[in-house]
């Protein structure tokens, strides 16, 4: 019968062009090495090797014979490869849905960073609003949702909770650079870029001007603070936006300034209940929380 060992004993003699090589090579004697070369001769049903001048040399039958063994081998390689991938959480499919102030700020690093260690897996990135972030999560079409932590599902569990202290952006020579802090009083009749009426972080902005009894002059609205950002270096108006977003837009001349009383915005993870968490899923949230760590 054709065992696994003759046919890697040949593959080594072919390697190391000797038996008494491929013998320690193996670890096992010469004797064995040959022995096993003529058992495997028998099964297959024609010779491997010629001798001549007291050296063997492969015959064109055991060269034909070799590319098989060849090919066998590096589709094991590649099994093999594939298990230790496995075994590392360095293969598979990971899919995330982010609202738009994380996935159009740092979550590209976060993604470079991360395939530099698992360059095997498959990402699916989708930059939408909380809501829908949640019910892909729900839904088992994303593993993770990066969204507003006043959102959750019952079918989604909750990560931990990241404050971050929003910032009152501004563009370059405007009035308000010189001052360290930026208050509701200094906006007073200031033209304003808001955030979307439904927005949670755009109703507790309102309030804190409301409680100031501070107005605004408030004609542009957008979705996402990264067009509040890009609308605010066009001079249209100042706004106030969370820091990560400001620090991508910053290597465009944006200025930002902390902003008093604390606006501030919190998001958390979530991910679903109803399946079989991977174990990539807790290493990539471990990447986003070194790179938002800085701002909170």
């Amino acid at each position: 019968m054709l065992t696994s060992r003759m046919v890697e004993v040949f593959r080594v003699v072919i390697l190391n062009g000797s038996m008494s090589e491929a013998a320690s090579a193996l670890h096992i004697s010469q004797p064995a090495v040959s022995r096993l070369i003529r058992d495997l001769e028998t099964e297959i049903g024609f010779r491997l090797f010629e001798r001549r001048n007291g050296r063997i040399y492969p015959n064109d039958d055991a060269l034909v014979f070799y590319e098989e063994v060849h090919s066998a081998y590096i589709g094991l390689n590649r099994i093999s490869q594939a298990a230790e991938q496995i075994r590392t959480n360095q293969t598979g499919a990971l899919r995330i849905a982010c609202l738009p102030a994380i996935g159009l700020s740092i979550m590209p690093q976060i993604i470079a960073d991360f395939r530099k260690q698992f360059p095997q897996v498959l990402i699916s990135f989708k930059v939408v609003r909380s809501e829908t972030a949640v019910q892909l999560v729900s839904s088992l079409q994303c593993d993770i949702g990066i969204v507003e932590a006043s959102f959750s599902a019952l079918s989604a569990k909750e990560g931990p909770t990241y404050n971050f202290e929003s910032v009152c952006i501004l563009p370059p020579g405007h009035r308000l650079i010189e001052k360290e802090t930026i208050q509701p009083e200094d906006l007073e009749n200031e033209m304003f870029i808001s955030l979307d009426p439904d927005s949670k972080t755009r109703s507790h902005i309102d309030a804190l001007f409301e409680a100031a009894n501070i107005s605004r002059s408030m004609q542009i609205e957008t979705p996402m603070t990264n067009m509040a950002c890009s609308l605010t270096l066009e001079n249209c108006g100042i706004s106030i936006v969370d820091p990560m977003t400001a620090a991508v837009f910053a290597k465009q001349g944006l200025v930002s300034r902390p902003f008093k009383p604390k606006a501030t915005f919190s998001i958390r993870t979530l991910t679903s209940q109803h399946t079989t968490r991977k174990p990539i899923i807790d290493i990539f949230c471990e990447a986003l929380f070194r790179s938002i760590s800085p701002f909170i």
